[in-house]
């Protein structure tokens, strides 16, 4: 499956992506690939907002970038927003009924959410 992921970089251009940026994105997956090839990999991490102040976020994005864990040509510099409504996991229920109201199934969802997933591992490594 592929990995919806929710870091701002890869969801929009703008430094606060949205609810409905991620979504499309999403979308845009569906399109290319059906909704039972897609799964949820959001990628949260402690250096976002509201983990880490925006200094703070600076500091650390510098130092991988001098140790060449990270490029600017990969990664945009922090503060690092995530889509508004999910900026973490508690968000997550927002994300469930923009799906929904989008035209996404309750098949969908689940699918997306994690069966995907575990089909996959079932697939690969057996029941």
């Amino acid at each position: 499956t592929i990995g919806a992921v929710g870091f701002p970089g890869f969801v929009s251009s703008d430094s606060r992506p949205t609810l409905d940026q991620f979504i499309d994105h999403i979308a845009y997956m569906s399109d290319l690939v059906g909704t039972q090839h897609i799964s949820i990999g959001i990628d949260y991490y402690t250096g976002q907002f509201p983990y880490r102040d925006d200094a703070s976020s600076m500091e650390d994005y510098w130092r991988a970038i001098a140790d060449g864990i990270w490029t600017r040509e990969a990664y945009p510099e922090p503060p690092h927003y995530y889509p508004a409504g999910i900026e973490t996991p508690k968000g997550m229920p927002s994300l469930t009924e923009r799906l929904l109201q989008r035209g996404f199934t309750e098949e969908d969802v689940r699918n997306i959410y994690g069966e995907n997933l575990i089909r996959l591992y079932k697939t690969v490594w057996g029941e």
